[in-house]
């Protein structure tokens, strides 16, 4: 006599491909992967960091993306939080977060690419805080999913915290950059 599961093998199999598609959606192998690796051990550009914006930053002449993630511009402006008055600088805001987390040390970067403009997209560490994924988990940034799904849990713990731009009435950086370039 055979013992039967309780569901039938191609349901077992259609709820593990659903399962291993969340997983990957979420970005959890890169997540587990960049948590047991830690900051890498050789870095490609190091130095003090002159802050453009909550995703771009300057070490000597080289120009830096923080690769995967997408902080609002140095203008723009997010609606204020309810029963506040008046708008909120969110891009001043995401810009200071940077320095904040930066403070008066070196910051070091792993090359990862170039994007259109010539900036090296980059990981970039101050000490051991990996910069990328904390603008994301301070709300201040969010996670670039058209190029990256490597920080959408961080987004999302962002969110349920209601942690910088989600304690805001925002529009997405991408977004605002489309209506700037519009007008």
């Amino acid at each position: 006599m055979r013992a039967r599961l309780g569901m039938p093998g191609w349901a077992v199999i259609a709820l593990v491909a659903v399962i291993f598609a969340v997983v990957k959606w979420l970005g959890l192998p890169a997540q587990v992967a960049d948590a047991v690796k830690g900051a890498p051990e050789r870095f490609d550009v190091m130095g003090t960091a002159r802050i453009t914006d909550g995703d771009t930053l300057r070490i000597g002449d080289r120009r830096i993306r923080l690769n995967a993630i997408d902080a609002p511009e140095s203008k723009q402006l997010c609606g204020a939080a309810p029963g506040a008055r008046k708008d909120v600088a969110c891009g001043a805001r995401s810009r200071d977060e940077l320095a904040k987390l930066i403070g008066t040390g070196d910051v070091a970067c792993t090359a990862e690419g170039e994007d259109k403009y010539g900036r090296l997209l980059a990981t970039c560490y101050a000490g051991r805080t990996n910069l990328n994924r904390a603008m994301v988990r301070a709300g201040w940034a969010l996670a670039y999913r058209r190029y990256s799904d490597r920080y959408v849990l961080d987004e999302m713990q962002a969110q349920a915290d209601g942690a910088g731009l989600w304690a805001l009435d925002f529009e997405t950086p991408e977004d605002w950059r489309r209506t700037a370039a519009s007008q």
